[in-house]
Order: C-alpha cells, then structure tokens, then sequence
C-alpha cells in the first residue's frame, strides 16, 4: 500500500511560498469484531461440526469491509468423565 503524503505550503504576507511533504502512516490497530455461537451441550454421538453446533456472525472490521475468515482447527479440552470434552474454536481475519 502507497503511503499516503500530504503537501504542507506556506505563504508569507511578501507571497514567498516554502512547500514540504509529509508522510502519514496508516495503521490499523483496532481488531476485528464478531459475534459467537450461543454455548450448547451436545450428547456424546452428535455432530461437532460448526455446521452443526453454531458459528459466528457479524463479521466487522474498521479497515476492510470484506473481511475473509478462516477457521483454525478445532482443539478438544477433556472433561471429567469419559466422552466429556470442551471444544476451543479459533478464527482469524486476513485481508
């Protein structure tokens, strides 16, 4: 991305003029935001897939308002008992 410059001119009563650039950076410092599933309990032969247990929605970003989301792979936290676990999903947003 072109950093963007703006033109700085001053002018004096007498019209001499000076003229400099200034290089201003962007820099986006504020992450995205969206809004999870609902928490659910599951029995131990349903589907874990995000299809089926809720996924995120509104998706939004400052910068770009085309935000592409990728799921990273699912990690299973064991529970107390046998066939108890949590499951800890992770997304991220590229440009």
């Amino acid at each position: 991305m072109a950093q963007p410059l703006v033109t700085l001119r001053v002018t004096d009563a007498a019209g001499n003029t000076a003229t400099l650039t200034q290089v201003v950076l962007v820099k986006d410092v504020t992450p995205p935001t969206f809004t999870p599933p609902a928490n659910i309990t599951i029995n131990c032969d349903d589907s874990t897939d995000p299809e089926d247990t809720g996924t995120f929605s509104s998706v939004s970003d400052n910068c770009d308002a085309d935000l592409d989301v990728v799921q990273r792979p699912d990690a299973f936290i064991p529970g107390g008992c046998i066939n108890s676990f949590s499951i800890i999903r992770k997304l991220a947003g590229y440009r």
